[in-house]
């Protein structure tokens, strides 16, 4: 009977010691989980954050890109247009150029036509040579 109520007593004293223990680990365990839980709230907060700043920070990059391509686009349409002027300009002045050349023969001509009988006057250049040296 002694035997037996050591036994009981042995027992229950491990019964206790299993039942403390296994509430420490359940302690532990609920701490654990708690800590867990708190890491993946920081975690999730954190990547929402950084989610938002480079959503953001996409957005504005995209809004100067749009910008910096409207602007470029601006830029050539305005050297396209200033090309075709200069293009346009410059046939306009070789029009006149050669206006004013075609009047400096017929003056030319006409010079040297009414001068040309008079005497010592037989040496006037013609006005195509004159051209060509300026030319």
């Amino acid at each position: 009977e002694e035997r037996l109520k050591d036994a009981e007593k042995n027992g229950r004293e491990a019964a206790e010691q299993h039942r403390q223990q296994t509430e420490t680990l359940q302690h532990k365990l609920d701490d654990a989980e708690q800590r867990l839980a708190d890491s993946v709230s920081r975690y999730t907060a954190d990547l929402r954050e950084v989610k938002t700043e480079y959503n953001g920070a996409v957005s504005e990059l995209k809004a100067q890109y749009i910008q910096t391509e409207d602007s470029l686009l601006k830029r050539i349409d305005n050297a396209e247009n200033a090309a075709r002027e200069a293009r346009t300009s410059e046939a306009s002045l070789q029009g006149e150029i050669r206006a004013l050349k075609e009047q400096n023969r017929e003056l030319t001509a006409l010079l040297y036509g009414s001068v040309s009988g008079m005497p010592g006057n037989a040496d006037i250049p013609e006005a195509d040579e004159k051209e060509e040296r300026h030319e």
